[in-house]
């Protein structure tokens, strides 16, 4: 919804004024909302990256205007293009201002626009620039007054999708590309949760606390369907491992007491059952099981709080 209302914006101001290099602004709304949409952070990034497209615009004023005039050859561009490109580089080595080294590279080739033959336009080069400079206002504003990212509507829907995911793709999804499929997913909620503050509502402790609880019990979830895809089991255990996958799938997607004194019944006994068979397939299954239960019980995570009684969101 941000990029849509940032990119028609962008290009509704190009098509209502008239704008010679209003798609300038355009494509620089574009690249501003690629970064800023995965990006931990993308307000305070968006000031630097304002800072590090005005840092471009002024250097690349002076080397096409001053500079690349008197070059002549490939070797002498290289030559003179590296110092530009070396401080943008070194700039972005260092976490506080790496997104101003990120935004003076990107813009720095951007409104460079080198060609052969080179087009020597002191005006439209200025006005590729100030256009540049609006689209990435304009992605930076809608950004942070549209769905802002640190707001706490945002965080519990990613909640919500985090406990989807196990409650419905984990526990009912083909096995093919299921692991990778969810460690990403995993990687990226975990990415979120370590840019919201310590604590409070959806805090980044909380989101933090899901998030390891749906790793464990998720990996646990698949490695227990890996052991029943490849490996002969009692005609029985099909029943037992879909009567688990229900009550793990209820309690992700309605955390309750209810479903996790359910699921932790369900799984107790499953983990009996499997005492009973004597075979490998059914000793691996019972270690997935039990370190699945620890993962319920461990006081550290919040399926724990979920049982005492809290409201789930």
């Amino acid at each position: 919804m941000r990029a849509t209302v940032a990119v028609l914006a962008s290009a509704w101001l190009w098509v209502v004024s008239g704008w010679a290099g209003g798609n300038s602004g355009v494509i620089a709304a574009t690249i501003a909302i690629s970064l800023y949409s995965i990006m931990p952070q993308p307000i305070a990034i968006a000031r630097q990256m304002l800072i590090g497209c005005a840092l471009a615009w002024v250097a690349g004023l002076f080397f096409n205007f001053f500079l690349l005039p008197h070059l002549d050859g490939f070797l002498l561009l290289a030559v003179a293009l590296a110092p530009f490109i070396a401080i943008g580089s070194y700039v972005g080595t260092f976490p506080p201002t790496a997104a101003i080294g990120l935004g003076f590279g990107i813009y720095f080739c951007f409104l460079g626009n080198l060609g052969n033959p080179m087009v020597f336009n002191p005006a439209g080069y200025l006005d590729a620039g100030i256009a540049t400079l609006m689209g990435i206002a304009i992605a930076s504003l809608a950004f942070a007054t549209i769905v802002p990212q640190g707001g706490h509507w945002l965080a519990e829907q990613y909640l919500k999708q985090l406990r989807q995911l196990v409650a419905a793709d984990i526990c009912r999804s083909p096995l093919a590309g299921l692991r990778l499929h969810f460690e990403t997913h995993i990687r990226d909620f975990i990415q979120f949760a370590g840019s919201r503050p310590p604590a409070g509502r959806a805090g980044q402790a909380e989101l933090l606390g899901w998030a390891f609880a749906a790793l464990e019990i998720g990996l646990g979830t698949i490695a227990l369907r890996e052991i029943t895809a490849r490996s002969v089991l009692p005609v029985t255990w099909e029943r037992r491992q879909s009567d688990l996958l229900a009550a793990l799938s209820a309690l992700f997607r309605a955390p309750s007491p209810a479903t996790f004194g359910a699921a932790v019944l369900v799984l107790e006994q499953t983990i009996a059952w499997t005492g009973r068979i004597a075979s490998p397939a059914a000793a691996e299954a019972r270690a997935t099981l039990h370190a699945m239960r620890l993962s319920l019980l461990d006081d550290a995570l919040p399926l724990v709080g979920v049982a005492g009684g809290p409201d789930a969101r």
